[in-house]
């Protein structure tokens, strides 16, 4: 096949991947003279079509060469690209090629190793950051002159740590910054860099998860405040490291550990009183705080505070029912959202002024049948949706529900799973199409009914 068709082919491609008209077929030229004097391809190189790779798979190696630039560039990029492509492109003279080659995560092992001898600095610093480079060819880039050729061995997760820790003794802060990052590097390692005079390394090393909880300790005290929030991000910092971070000098910093997974009962306790709205918040929103501390912070000042107490799942009983007569509406609905708010309380949050919160009540799983009974009348249709939607609803109200006149509440009956066959059956020839389609969801519905619903629509098509 002639390179010309397969240019064509790739202006075509344009067609495919973008669903648009190509270019060439808005023009008055012929093909062969239109690709020919192609400006540079505008579509990204990941939306290639599979058709045009099998085109290339069937061109001689040394036809590759005497592709353009553009088709040369859009094959190196590609991941769906063959191994043997890209081995012949690695040896490509244009260096923007090789570049993509190095880039490629389909890219072998092999050709790396040969484009790691480059003499542009772009292809080794691409081979460095390969995920698919062997150790051993990391291992002679780690002792390349350019510092961001190192800096990606020292990012590459398959660097071993014998290379690594060569690395953290780089007279270049980015190299030793990037060793800290790795996620493979030794803890005796870490160890040394976490003394390191320069703060974003010190930054690597707080919030790598492989750094001891003693390291983490004294970097919990750093004169460098980035540097005591990188610890309090770290998911392994110990308790007795966030108790000390709880009472840093800086909001964000105890703002992080009030969000921390592992962040004790009593350093929540502490952090109650902190003058930060957002320190209160999140001890408020986090699993860990025990009911006596929420108790005492049901009273905050501020409705967010109280709001995520009411939303906490471990706040009791006699906190919520205090809070569901909460001044602020919003206080109110996130009691009535609770999965543990009881019944009685929930009824009482059933006359509630504010359709907000009677609509919570109104999906709540624990609403009793009577309550939802009451409020399938409510005059806001949001409401009525809401019990239309419960699994819990009472059958009786789900076919009162089915003659609303809102079609989005009908719609929602249709969904229902409790909905009977009966009720199902009236709404297959709803005069709303979406309702007569929620009822051919139903898994309740027979195949009687989904016929019913078919001969509806065709009769109202007419």
């Amino acid at each position: 096949m002639s390179l010309v068709r397969i240019r064509f082919l790739r202006v075509y491609c344009d067609t495919l991947t973008t669903g648009t008209r190509s270019p060439w077929q808005d023009s008055k030229l012929p093909y062969t003279t239109f690709v020919h004097n192609r400006t540079p391809m505008t579509y990204s190189p990941e939306k290639i079509s599979q058709i045009v790779l099998k085109v290339f798979k069937g061109i001689e190696t040394s036809n590759v060469f005497n592709l353009s630039l553009d088709e040369k560039l859009a094959l190196a990029t590609n991941p769906n690209t063959p191994v043997e492509t890209l081995q012949t492109l690695a040896t490509d003279k244009n260096s923007y090629v090789r570049c993509d080659v190095a880039q490629n995560p389909n890219t072998s092992a092999e050709a790396l190793q040969s484009l790691a001898t480059d003499n542009n600095s772009y292809v080794c610093r691409s081979v460095a950051e390969n995920p698919n480079t062997s150790p051993e060819t990391l291992q002679s880039l780690a002792t390349d002159e350019d510092s961001y050729v190192r800096g990606g061995v020292a990012k590459n997760p398959n660097t071993s740590s014998e290379t690594l820790q060569s690395l953290a003794t780089d007279n270049n802060s980015y190299v030793c910054r990037s060793v800290a990052y790795n996620s493979n590097t030794p803890a005796e390692v870490l160890k040394i860099l976490a003394t390191d005079e320069n703060y974003n390394v010190r930054c690597g090393v707080a919030k790598n998860p492989n750094t001891p909880a003693e390291v983490l300790k004294i970097l919990a005290t750093d004169e460098n405040s980035h540097v005591r929030r990188c610890v309090a991000h770290n998911p392994n910092t110990p308790e007795e490291v966030l108790k000390i971070l709880a009472t840093d000098e800086y909001y964000n910093i105890r703002r992080d550990v009030v969000q921390h997974p592992n962040t004790p009962a009593e350093v929540l306790k502490i952090l109650t009183t902190d003058e930060d709205y957002y320190v209160r918040r999140g001890v408020a929103q986090h699993p860990n705080t025990p009911a006596k501390v929420l108790q005492t912070i049901e009273t905050d000042k501020y409705s967010g505070v109280r709001g995520d107490v009411a939303s906490n799942p471990n706040t009791p009983a006699k906190v919520l029912q205090i809070l569901a007569t909460n001044k602020d509406s919003y206080v109110r609905g996130d009691v009535a959202s609770n999965p543990n708010t009881p019944a009685k309380v929930l009824q009482i949050l059933a006359t509630d002024e504010n359709y907000y919160v009677r609509r919570g009540v109104a999906q709540h799983p624990n609403t009793p049948a009577k309550v939802l009974q009451t409020l399938a009348t409510d005059e806001n249709s949001g409401v009525r949706r809401s019990v239309a939607s419960n699994p819990k609803t009472p059958v009786e109200t789900l076919q009162s529900l089915a003659t609303d006149e809102n079609c989005y509440v009908r719609g929602d009956v249709a969904s229902n799973p409790k909905t009977p066959v009966e009720t199902l059956k009236s709404l297959a020839t709803d005069e709303n199409c979406y309702v007569r389609r929620d009822v051919g969801r139903n898994p309740n519905a027979t195949e009687l009914i989904r016929r019913l619903v078919l001969m509806t629509n065709s009769k109202l098509a007419q």
